[in-house]
């Protein structure tokens, strides 16, 4: 019976060990996985640091693209409106695309989602690419701007063109 219980005990003994073991390894697998996936990310990282750098080998020139850049996107939100200067520009852009600027006039200023909108209409006539190549103009010029509303009639060969442009700023 004693032989019994030594045999017993030392099972119980052996039992415990083995679950103590895998209990262990299995929070050493988890361990194991996560550095894994840190590794990975790591990984990641430099290869995306890797083709930047390869990409710009020239580090102060790209230093000097990202100063523009950041320049050129201040300026599409600028402090305030600014309107005379973008009034000026949308008459430059329809003179130099062929279009017919025949009025342009600001409306009331309000506040949208914290930036001020300030509404343009403008009434050009032209032909389809010169409206075309307006609105292009329009597109890359230096504000943000987003066209609300277009209208086109076609009288003969020359469009009438009636457009509705939003101005945005960070203050009136």
């Amino acid at each position: 019976m004693k032989k019994w219980r030594i045999c017993a005990a030392s099972l119980c003994m052996l039992i415990f060990f083995w679950v103590t073991v895998l209990w262990q390894g299995a929070g050493f697998v988890r361990l194991l996985a996560e550095q894994e996936e840190n590794l990975n990310e790591l990984k990641n990282e430099c290869a995306i640091l890797e083709r930047l750098q390869q990409e710009h080998p020239d580090v102060e020139g790209y230093q000097m693209e990202v100063e523009r850049e950041k320049e050129h996107v201040a300026g599409l939100l600028p402090d305030d409106m600014q309107m005379a200067a973008f009034l000026q520009s949308v008459k430059a852009f329809s003179d130099s695309s062929g279009m017919r600027l025949h009025e342009l006039y600001p409306e009331d200023a309000a506040e949208e989602n914290g930036l001020y909108v300030m509404p343009v209409r403008a009434n050009l006539t032209g032909d389809y690419f010169s409206f075309l190549h307006f609105l292009r103009k329009l597109q890359n010029g230096q504000r943000l701007v987003q066209v609300e509303a277009i209208t086109v009639n076609q009288k003969g060969d020359v469009l009438d063109c009636r457009l509705k442009i939003k101005v945005f700023s960070e203050k009136v």
